[in-house]
């Protein structure tokens, strides 16, 4: 079972090198970098990481370099990985565990946690219909213990199987940042691939990698959903989730 990891960075000079570090301990060693044209030295600390790199001089999105990331490993699988998260200790070894026992599953998330150890909300979901938009934010489910289907986990931390990311053609690279993890399982699960959130494999992430302002992530998260919506779903339901969204 080979699996190669796929990093995309983006003036992440401050954390890359931790992240590597933590891959490499629970022993994966094929690792590719993409930079997205950074400003910072993130280049800088990538040369002293003795990984496959490729840089891009200007920023087209997270899809974009994880498309290119993904075409640098010739690996069963592809463990993506957001710079500013580290794998916690045996995090591996339990999505190998996972792996043998779901074998029809495209996608596998890991639980992202912050630094105190507590689980992200944001780390996996059910499909985002009108009615899961409006109650998103009143029912929140109890995360189980073991392995269970989800509709879509979070790109900050997920493995997938190679043959499953090339059927599918990879991220679409429309969506510049956010709501291209919700995307792509939504299109491996029509291929017939379920999506599956491991708990016990668990990342600590540290969040605010991308240094871009909370204005400009918040335009770019809207138009992101925007854009989600209006190419899986009718004209009608485009048009009231837009409203929806202008309520919150």
């Amino acid at each position: 079972m080979s699996i190669g990891v796929a990093i995309v960075t983006y003036n992440s000079a401050a954390d890359i090198a931790q992240c590597v570090e933590s891959v490499r301990s629970e022993g994966l060693l094929n690792i590719a970098i993409v930079d997205s044209g950074s400003q910072d030295a993130t280049m800088k600390e990538i040369a002293h990481q003795g990984c496959k790199y490729d840089a891009s001089s200007m920023n087209k999105g997270f899809g974009y370099s994880a498309n290119r990331g993904a075409r640098l490993l010739n690996t069963e699988y592809v463990l993506f990985i957001n710079p500013d998260a580290r794998l916690q200790k045996g995090s591996v070894e339990r999505i190998r565990m996972s792996l043998q026992k779901f074998p029809n599953a495209g996608i596998i998330g890991l639980l992202l946690c912050d630094e105190n150890g507590t689980p992200e909300r944001m780390a996996f979901g059910d499909e985002p219909t009108l009615w899961a938009l409006m109650l998103r934010h009143v029912f929140l489910k109890k995360i189980p213990s073991i392995p269970f289907n989800a509709d879509w986990v979070s790109g900050g931390a997920f493995i997938m199987q190679k043959k499953v990311f090339d059927e599918v053609g990879g991220f679409d690279e429309n969506f510049f940042m956010y709501w291209e993890d919700v995307d792509l399982c939504r299109r491996v699960r029509k291929k017939g691939y379920s999506v599956i959130m491991d708990p016990t494999a668990k990342v600590t992430h540290f969040r605010g990698g991308s240094n871009l302002d909370s204005d400009t992530k918040t335009r770019v998260y809207r138009e992101s959903a925007d854009r989600y919506f209006k190419k899986h779903y009718s004209s009608t339901i485009w048009r009231i989730q837009r409203f929806l969204r202008k309520l919150q």
